[in-house]
């Protein structure tokens, strides 16, 4: 399967009112992937006006969006229906400043992880529109998933939406993103979540798939973004059983994960200078076993501190 995500594009010159056309960009990726993030620092520019979910629910009866919903008027105050939340005001950050910065804003859209569902409605409705869409390893995904199908105050989250569903969503999300970078080329930006928020390389060239420049607010976000809850490790008060672990690599899609994330990863790709990014395999299984209070635990983690091992307990 052949397709380009070569994107040789210059930051935009700034345009006068009478030549103001309105676009539009819309974030996606498999739930717990990192979509939040990613569209906190697209919103650092001046230029860019997404929801945070604010049509989701919307989009799930209607299995579309239309241009007029990111009108000023529509899209700054909500209607019955149209997301899980009351207010703009239930998160305050994320809306700040938007009602100023709407007139000369360039690009509108919303953040809605599971638009990948739905690349030709939003190619339909929005012929130029932008799809940014993020990949993140599906074991950090499974871990998410579980720990918050595990907690019953979270009630917004299915208690059965763990790790099987993580896997299914994950395949889903990555299968149908292949077909639509091939459908629609130089429309849908990958964006590999590891690399990006792991080593920052990758800013500059999605402003640039924006036509944007790179100005002090997004810098500045950055800096914020490296200092603060990023530097969280993968949080390691849910982990996953070995039948877990085993039952993601036996089923996920390694060959869509690998298409999908193409430019990150092959030589020929647009991040050519690092080293490759590759989920490992699965060459044996080990078990460890002793007497009770004989030292496996030690040993399992002096195991686990090398790169190709995981064990479980």
């Amino acid at each position: 399967m052949q397709y380009s995500q070569s994107y040789d594009l210059q930051p935009r010159k700034p345009a006068g009112r009478e030549d103001k056309v309105k676009e539009y960009l819309f974030v996606c990726g498999c739930a717990r992937s990192g979509t939040s993030v990613l569209r906190k620092l697209l919103v650092a520019h001046p230029k860019v006006v997404i929801g945070l979910e604010r049509y989701i629910n919307l989009y799930r009866s209607k299995g579309k969006l239309t241009p007029d919903l990111f009108e000023k008027e529509r899209f700054l105050n909500l209607q019955t229906g149209d997301t899980f939340y009351q207010s703009l005001d239930h998160f305050p950050e994320a809306y700040s400043g938007f009602k100023e910065r709407y007139e000369n804003a360039t690009f509108f859209g919303d953040k809605i992880p599971l638009l990948y569902r739905g690349y030709d409605a939003i190619f339909t409705e929005f012929p130029q529109a932008r799809v940014i869409f993020i990949s993140r390893t599906l074991e950090d995904v499974a871990v998410s998933f579980k720990r918050r199908a595990n907690d019953p105050s979270d009630k917004t989250w299915g208690a059965k939406r763990g790790v099987e569903a993580a896997i299914e969503e994950w395949n889903a999300a990555h299968r149908l993103t292949v077909q639509a970078l091939e459908k629609y080329p130089r429309r849908i930006l990958v964006v590999n979540y590891e690399i990006m928020f792991g080593t920052w390389v990758g800013v500059r060239e999605m402003f640039n798939f924006l036509e944007l420049d790179l100005p002090i607010e997004v810098r500045h976000e950055v800096s914020r973004l490296k200092e603060g809850n990023l530097r969280k490790k993968t949080d390691k008060t849910t982990s996953l059983s070995v039948s877990e672990r085993l039952s993601i690599w036996q089923r996920m899609n390694l060959q869509a994960w690998r298409e999908v994330n193409r430019d990150w990863l092959v030589p020929e790709g647009r991040y050519a200078t690092l080293q490759p990014l590759s989920p490992p395999h699965i060459e044996k299984i080990v078990c460890l076993i002793g007497l009770p209070r004989s030292g496996t635990t030690v040993m399992a983690a002096v195991l686990d501190a090398h790169s190709r091992v995981f064990y479980g307990l």
